[in-house]
């Protein structure tokens, strides 16, 4: 980031358009596939889960789009406390817990394993 901000706009797209190429899982066919899902999941995380600014940015958000769709959500409200939380589990091992223990409408990160 902070080398693109000091690039003209034309190296700056040069530079991202080399990027994105670099991963590209079939460089042959005229679509990028990573880069197509980066956008799909961004997309996602915009439509669903922007409560206080752009959904991206959630911590939702970017656990979207680094790891994609969990293959199972838990979701859990703990009435003693009047709050929301939610269990991401991945089929690698790995999961993320988000509560709303704030209760502004945002789950936010707070355990992952």
């Amino acid at each position: 980031i902070k080398k693109l901000i000091k690039m003209e706009e034309e190296d700056a797209l040069e530079y991202v358009y080399t990027y994105w190429k670099a991963f590209d899982p079939s460089p042959k066919s005229d679509k990028n596939e990573l880069l197509q899902e980066f956008n799909n999941r961004i997309n996602f995380a915009n439509l669903h889960f922007s409560v206080i600014g752009k959904g991206w940015k959630s911590d939702l958000g970017k656990v979207l789009i680094i790891h994609g769709h969990p293959e199972r959500i838990e979701r859990q409200y703990n009435s003693q406390y009047s709050y929301n939380s939610e269990v991401w589990y991945y089929s690698n091992g790995k999961s993320f817990t988000f509560s709303d223990y704030r209760n502004f409408g945002e789950l936010k990160l707070i355990d992952k394993f």
